[in-house]
C-alpha cells in the first residue's frame, strides 16, 4: 500500500471523500490556490 493512503487511512481519512471535496473546492479558488489544490489533486488521484 502507499505511504500516503496508509497514512491517511490511519488518520480515518478516506482518499475517495478527499478527492471528492477538492474537486468541488477548486472553483471557488483564486488561480494560485487553485493550482496548488489541482497538483494535490492529481497526487491523491493516483491513491484511488
Amino acid at each position: 500500500m502507499d505511504p500516503l493512503k496508509l497514512l491517511l487511512k490511519t488518520l480515518g481519512i478516506s482518499v475517495e471523500h478527499l478527492v471528492e471535496g477538492l474537486r468541488k473546492c477548486v472553483n471557488e479558488l483564486g488561480p494560485e490556490a487553485s493550482e496548488a489544490v489541482k497538483k494535490l489533486l492529481e497526487a491523491l488521484s493516483h491513491l484511488v
